[in-house]
């Protein structure tokens, strides 16, 4: 029986990952080393979190194994996928890619991670591509309704492919372990950012878990039905005619690795709020209106934010925040920033406008108009560093990278995993390479 037209196009897509020989394309596995260095920084980082601790604690508390995060305690390979997914987006400042609008490599990482010591560096960077291309191709399928969040999602389907390559599974059986996690993905709410609760990092584990779980399913003999991607965009999205999008091309390389620890949405009116934060007089500040595409609105629109989760997604938290502190890292979510008096006082007076111009030709991009007593001062932004004409160069992601990881793991560990991984050779054990403990 003739595979239905959308599985046929996922085995077409596995089959030309596998003649394109990913390890031999240096810019494709220089993105993946970068996107996997960002990413580690973000777990790192957000070890200063007493609440990634309790996690970890917890984890491997009630659920013990052989895998562990930075030599900590050792918990199970589901566990250490959950932690790892809450750990990398607890500062919201991990990778994305636009057109997937979301984050493919996360759940990805997190369901590979517990095998590092069963793979070879090559075999680790293998998995992480292949996850990562199927997941932006459904991703541009898989359009989510308003309400709904991405992390909990589509990623799931990266994450199973990802998993099932460290399995050894061939393209039929990665095939399955797709079509397994597609009649369960579950509805992921936008509810918690809403209402401050940071329970919706916990979406991209549950993504990397039910990718596992596929994937060893996909590797017996249960069987799994056709096309249920489609099934679960006619019945859960409404769509009733998702378009596959992926191409013969490597969307690894449109992805972005994020300069600020916020949703990418506030990006725009923070790099705005950059150009003018010299020039404005902040005690005198009449008035702020920053337009911007609907969407961000949509997501972004938390006002008086009281949690680190919804400021890290607040339009106006961001331009507050470059305003007074002159920048966005992840040190930036504390109680006393949140609490400040000149952080709270710039963000009530910031208007919210829809930049209708923007809106219609579904571009990104935003201005910021900033009145103090002597005058009317104007920044607007239409790309922002991260995109794919304005990449993070190597120093800056480095930087990044450094100041994230410093004080989970040393400065010298630090700079000692960026050279592993950046140089290591592919046929190395992939948990040498990563630094890690089992």
């Amino acid at each position: 029986m003739p595979l239905p037209f959308k599985d046929q196009l996922v085995i077409q897509t596995l089959e030309w990952l596998d003649q394109s020989a990913v390890l031999n394309n240096d810019e494709v596995t220089h993105q993946a080393k970068l996107l996997l260095l960002d990413t580690l920084a973000c777990v790192n980082a957000a070890y200063s979190s007493t609440t990634i601790k309790e996690l970890e604690f917890t984890f491997a508390s009630h659920d013990p194994g052989a895998s562990s995060i930075n030599q900590g305690p050792k918990m199970s390979t589901l566990s250490m996928a959950q932690l790892f997914a809450y750990a990398a987006c607890w500062h919201e400042a991990c990778e994305g890619h636009a057109t997937a609008h979301g984050r493919p490599g996360i759940a990805t990482l997190a369901s590979i991670f517990p095998f590092a010591h069963q793979l070879t560096y090559g075999q680790f960077l293998i998995a992480f591509i292949y996850g990562y291309e199927i997941s932006v191709r459904f991703a541009q399928m898989l359009r989510i309704k308003p309400g709904m969040h991405v992390d909990g999602n589509w990623p799931s389907l990266g994450a199973a492919v990802g998993a099932g390559k460290c399995l050894q599974l061939d393209n039929a059986h990665l095939l399955k372990a797709i079509n397994i996690a597609c009649t369960q993905i579950p509805i992921s709410l936008y509810l918690p950012i809403k209402q401050g609760a940071d329970s919706r990092n916990s979406f991209l584990g549950h993504a990397a878990v039910l990718g596992i779980q596929s994937a060893m399913s996909a590797k017996t003999s249960i069987s799994a039905p056709h096309s249920s991607a489609l099934e679960y965009a006619r019945i859960a999205l409404e769509n009733n005619d998702p378009q596959w999008l992926g191409e013969a091309n490597f969307e690894i390389l449109n992805a972005y690795i994020k300069p600020f620890a916020s949703v990418r949405h506030v990006h725009y009116g923070a790099f705005a709020a950059m150009e003018l934060m010299d020039k404005v007089d902040l005690d005198h500040i009449q008035n702020i209106v920053l337009e911007i595409y609907e969407e961000a609105t949509i997501y972004c629109g938390n006002r008086s934010p009281e949690t680190a989760i919804q400021a890290q997604f607040s339009l106006s938290f961001g331009i507050a925040a470059v305003l007074i502190f002159k920048n966005l890292s992840f040190e930036i979510y504390s109680d006393d920033v949140l609490r400040h008096p000149d952080v709270i006082r710039i963000e009530k007076i910031i208007q919210i406008k829809i930049h209708p111009e923007l809106t219609r030709q579904k571009k990104r991009g935003a201005k910021l108009t900033i009145t103090d007593h002597q005058q009317t001062h104007i920044a607007e932004v239409n790309s922002i560093l991260g995109d794919r004409n304005l990449p993070m160069n190597l120093a800056q992601i480095k930087d990044k990278f450094l100041h994230y990881s410093k004080n989970a793991v040393g400065e010298k560990k630090s700079h000692l995993l960026w050279d592993q991984v950046m140089g290591g050779d592919f046929s190395e054990k992939a948990d040498r390479v990563l630094l890690l403990s089992h």
